[in-house]
């Protein structure tokens, strides 16, 4: 699963948690439990604990779609929403080609969230 590009994904988790409000104090934690698992996903051998390793990314995913709705960030919900329907598509993943198409999709998607988060803490910060 090396083909999947982690290093995108290391640089993508930079974003603004400290600008939301209390209701929002969940989004960095799963935010992150979201890359674990996405990262741990890309870099395992076996390509059943692969995607064992992205029935957990998209579960982590669906809970930072949640946060995202909570904090009133539409946008960045939406695309975690997505990157949680990749992720379970490269879950369900018949062959390792498909696996890293549809994780690349669902990483992609993480940043565009990552950027919504961070455009939406700038907007409530104003």
């Amino acid at each position: 699963m090396k083909k999947a590009f982690t290093a995108l994904l290391a640089l993508a988790c930079v974003y603004s948690g400290a600008a939301f409000g209390y209701g929002c104090s969940s989004l960095s934690s799963d935010l992150d439990w979201a890359k674990t698992y996405l990262d741990r996903a890309a870099n395992e051998q076996s390509f059943d604990s692969a995607k064992d390793h992205m029935r957990r990314a998209r579960n982590a995913l669906d809970d930072v779609a949640n946060d995202a709705r909570d904090c009133g960030c539409n946008e960045a919900y939406s695309a975690f929403d997505w990157a949680s329907t990749y992720a379970r598509r490269a879950r369900d993943a018949s062959d390792g080609d498909d696996f890293v198409y549809q994780y690349n999709r669902a990483v992609r998607v993480y940043i565009s969230g990552i950027d919504a988060i961070n455009r939406c803490a700038r907007n409530m910060s104003q």
